[in-house]
């Protein structure tokens, strides 16, 4: 999709099935490293330690949420 299409924001789930949220956003920013990554999950414990990198501040949200919660998560990451 990034190849196709002008995308400035990824929303990612950290737990997904095949690849998780967190490689998909290091192979995606690998290519693409101006596009922002907001990751959500509704699992009550972070990724390990070792993934915290990816983390950025600020770009997590923990489910579920409202939506405007995520409407002003979106707007601070691009704005920001």
């Amino acid at each position: 999709l990034a190849r196709e299409h002008a995308v400035d924001l990824a929303i990612l789930d950290i737990r997904m099935p095949v690849m998780d949220g967190l490689a998909l956003a290091q192979r995606v920013k690998a290519d693409y490293p101006r596009i922002k990554v907001l990751f959500m999950s509704g699992f009550a414990a972070l990724p390990d330690d070792n993934d915290v990198d990816a983390l950025e501040a600020g770009n997590f949200l923990q489910k579920p949420f409202k939506s405007d919660a995520l409407v002003r998560k979106v707007h601070t990451l691009l704005a920001g």
